[in-house]
Order: structure tokens, then C-alpha cells, then sequence
């Protein structure tokens, strides 16, 4: 309840933020208004970088909220509710009881929390995959193989939000699976034929489709999205050596707040029980369930930080595991003193309140990727010219701006574009805008002839650049 709570509360009072949220918005918003969900569209031009599950659930809350906030991001709540429900589960599953304290650790953690308040496909891809982990934990302890089914299923249904990705939760699973048929345990076949079958229909059927309706695709996601993306830093993001360090390391660290707190010295116990840190890793995969949290963990952030691609929200599925690690930690830690139960319940609802208090308060601060803001600052600006190309400078092409514009295109430009923009708003009669940060403004000004370029303040973090048929007209000759 108290999840549901955090979930819902201000979850579309904010305005969508550059660049993630606007582009997943503004892609679900023209893919629905086109009338074929499963072939996602940007501006003219087919949007391949993911599956179409996410803009599906997105359109969905379109469909019941409005072309919204609120209808952009409510899949995201219900995604990030049912998560907590799954890890509640899997938390029983694994230590008898330890359910509730996992459900805590997640639900109303920092980061995963974080997480659903923006808008990405990595909330409804640790959906499938607390699924999947679910139900292989059901499979283990009721010895029944259509869990295993499931299993794939969800797999499949992941694979559709964000592709191979959704695998880095079979990794905690193989690891754990291994341990089980060592030790001689009956449990189901984890490559259940059924099973693979089930995955192929969930996952690869759309892949199959349309390869063979666009035949270039097969080249594109093998080699741009997935080795472009992965080996050679192909799409920027953060592909740096040290990047590991600082974009996952804050995240594994303070991504568990607060309930990794009083677990602090339970760690810090366990940790000087292990001279031998050869001795320890080898504690850590004694048993199934050690295993797969330790496998969970330790796997996924390896192959992450291998990879040349590179963001914080990749960490979800780490984050997911340990949570049910904490929660564990929490079980334990009130059998050593009953005391602990009703510190953690004040602690429950607190954490709940500040949560539910920063999105309210995050709806009102300004920010300088708040497109809502820009937009409702620039519309009055718009009005003079009817007749406008509209461009941003030197940043992403502002698809967030575009959504709340209704489609008006936001295209990306560098410095060297000003010849051929200058010549457009000549050629045309056209207006140019041109929409730039302020700070960078403070860079070009003392290049910039303002008898041509006509500068409007935005706000406190935008301006914009207009060249119309005026200002040309005092300087036709300008160059």
C-alpha cells in the first residue's frame, strides 16, 4: 500500500524531462496516432532503437489519462506496484518470511523509486524479469514445470520491452539452477522445451515479422543496437573507461537507502568474518540462494561495466537483487532483536512520506530540461511568427518540447549550420528560431552581429536566436 502510494502520488504533476522522457512520450504519442502500435514512428520515420512494448503501455495510459503526463507515466507506476508484489513473492520464496522486508527494500528504496518517476523502459524490463525470477523461485520449491513456462514467458515479454538485456535476470537464475542439479535436487529443466517455444512467440515473433517486412533491420539491431552499442560506444553513452565508476558506483552504493543503512554494521560483521577473500567469494556461492544474490549482483554489473554503453537506470535489475538480499538482512536483523519490527514499520511510512513529499515538490522546481516549462515559456514567443523553423543548438532535438508543441519539429543544429539557416530564412521568408542554452550564449555573443540575430530571453536557462525577414532585411548582404 505504502508503494502504491509512493507510485501514484505526483506521478504526472511533473513535466516530462529531456531528453528520455520526452522522446519515449512524443514516439508513443505519433506511433498511436498512426494507428499501428506495433511499428513505432518518430516524425515521419520509423523509431527502431526498442521494442513497442513500452510506447503499447504508454499509449494504454494515453488512452484512459489523456495525451498526458499522467498518461505517459501511470504504466510506470502500475509496472514499478506489481514489481514490489513480485519481489514480496520471491522474498517468501527464498527465506521463509522474508518477504515483507524485500518488498520494503525495493518498494520504497531510493533508486527504484527514482526509477518510475521517469519515464524509460527499465521500469516495465524489471517488470518481466522479477516475473521471471518469481516464478523460477516457484518452480524450485512446488517442483512444478509450468512455472518454468512462466519463466519464459516473462522472459519473452522482456525481450519485447528492451531486447537481450532482459537476460542479465537468467544469469542469478543459471548460477542458482547449477548449484541445485550439483547438489542432486529435483527441480524442473530449466531449458523446458515448452518453455522455449513459449519464449520464442512472446519475444521473437514482432523480431521475425518484421525482418521480413524490412529486411535491413537484421543488419541494424545485430550491428548498431547491440554491437555498436555495446562494443564500440556507438550511441555516446558514457562509453569512457571510468564511467563504471561513476555512473554505477553512486547507484550500488546509496541505491538502497534507507534500508541498507541499518544493515551497515550486520555487513561490516560479515565482511571481517572473511580474512580470506577467496574464502568469502566461496561463502557467497555455498548455496543456491547465496549463489543466485551473489551471481545477481556480481554478473550483471561485470558484463555492464564490460560494455561501452552506459547509464544509471541499467542498474535496475542489480538493484532488484539486492533488494531481496536486503531483505533478508532486515529478516535476520529482527530475529536478533523483535525491537527492530517497529523501527522498521516507522521507518516504512517516514520513508513514504518524504517520497510522496519530493514528487510534490520536484512538480514545482525549475529545471532547464523541464519541457513543459520551455514550452509554456516560448508558446507566447511562437505567436509572432506563424510561419517558423524551429532548431536547438548544440543538444538533443528536444522531443519533449515537440510533444508539448503538438509535433512541431525540434531539430538539433551545431554552429556550422548558420550559414545554410541564415540563407533558409532568406530563400524562404521564413522565420529561423534557434533555441540555445543561456550559458552558451554567453560564449557566442561576442561573435554574433544582434542586427541579424535578434535575441529573445526564454527563461532563466533558455534563449532564443530569430532571424525573420526584418532583420535581414536591415543587413541583407550579412554574412
Amino acid at each position: 500500500m505504502l508503494t502504491a502510494l509512493v507510485a501514484l502520488a505526483f506521478q504526472g504533476s511533473r513535466g516530462l524531462f529531456d531528453s528520455t522522457e520526452g522522446r519515449y512520450a512524443e514516439c508513443a504519442r505519433q506511433t498511436m496516432q498512426q494507428g499501428n502500435l506495433w511499428e513505432p514512428m518518430l516524425n515521419g520515420g520509423h523509431h527502431w532503437t526498442k521494442p513497442p512494448l513500452t510506447y503499447i503501455m504508454i499509449a494504454a495510459g494515453y488512452r484512459v489519462f489523456g495525451v498526458n503526463e499522467w498518461g505517459a507515466r501511470i504504466g510506470n507506476a502500475v509496472a514499478f506496484i506489481l514489481t514490489t508484489a513480485l519481489v514480496y513473492t520471491t522474498g517468501n520464496l527464498m527465506f521463509s518470511g522474508a518477504g515483507p522486508y524485500a518488498a520494503l527494500a525495493y518498494g520504497l528504496a531510493i533508486f527504484p523509486v527514482g526509477a518510475a518517476y521517469a519515464l524509460s523502459t527499465d521500469t516495465l524490463l524489471v517488470f518481466f524479469q522479477a516475473a521471471a525470477i518469481a516464478f523460477y523461485w516457484g518452480a524450485v520449491r512446488k517442483r512444478r514445470a509450468i512455472w518454468i513456462i512462466l519463466m519464459w514467458a516473462a522472459l519473452g515479454g522482456g525481450f519485447m520491452t528492451k531486447g537481450p538485456v532482459v537476460f542479465l535476470a537468467f544469469l542469478p537464475v543459471a548460477t542458482a539452477h547449477f548449484l541445485f542439479r550439483r547438489r542432486g535436487e529435483s527441480v524442473p529443466i530449466l531449458l523446458n522445451p515448452l518453455g522455449l517455444g513459449v519464449f520464442a512467440v512472446t519475444g521473437l515473433t514482432w523480431y521475425g515479422l518484421m525482418i521480413r517486412k524490412y529486411p535491413e533491420l537484421l543488419q541494424y539491431w545485430v550491428l548498431h543496437e547491440t554491437i555498436g552499442r555495446n562494443l564500440y560506444g556507438e550511441f555516446n553513452r558514457n562509453p569512457e573507461w571510468y564511467k563504471p565508476f561513476t555512473v554505477y558506483g553512486p547507484v550500488l552504493l546509496f541505491g538502497g537507502i534507507p534500508w541498507t543503512v541499518p544493515l551497515i554494521g550486520m555487513i561490516r560483521r560479515g565482511l571481517s568474518g572473511f580474512p580470506d577473500k577467496k574464502e568469502m567469494f566461496r561463502a557467497g556461492f555455498s548455496t543456491p540462494e547465496r549463489a543466485f544474490l551473489t551471481g545477481g549482483a556480481l554478473f550483471p554489473v561485470i558484463i555492464l561495466s564490460l560494455a561501452t554503453s552506459r547509464l544509471a537506470l541499467y542498474m535496475l535489475p542489480v538493484q532488484l537483487i539486492l533488494s531481496l538480499a536486503a531483505g533478508r538482512g532486515l529478516q535476520l536483523l529482527t530475529e536478533s532483536s523483535p525491537l527492530w519490527i517497529s523501527r522498521l514499520k516507522k521507518m516504512a511510512f517516514i520513508t513514504a512520506l518524504i517520497f510522496v513529499a519530493a514528487k510534490g515538490i520536484a512538480a514545482w522546481v525549475p529545471a532547464s530540461n523541464d519541457m513543459r516549462a520551455l514550452a509554456a515559456s516560448i508558446k507566447p514567443i511562437l505567436t509572432e511568427w506563424p510561419e517558423h523553423d524551429l532548431y536547438v543548438l548544440r543538444h538533443t532535438s528536444l522531443f519533449g518540447l515537440q510533444f508539448y508543441l503538438k509535433g512541431d519539429p525540434v531539430t538539433q543544429v551545431e554552429l556550422e549550420d548558420a550559414q545554410r539557416i541564415l540563407q533558409r530564412a532568406r530563400d524562404t521568408g521564413r522565420a529561423q528560431l534557434v533555441l540555445m542554452k543561456a550559458s552558451t550564449l554567453k560564449k557566442l555573443e561576442g561573435y554574433m552581429d544582434k542586427r541579424v540575430y535578434r535575441v529573445i530571453p526564454v527563461n532563466r536557462f533558455w534563449v532564443m536566436i530569430a532571424l525573420d525577414r526584418k532583420s535581414l532585411q536591415e543587413k541583407p548582404n550579412e554574412q
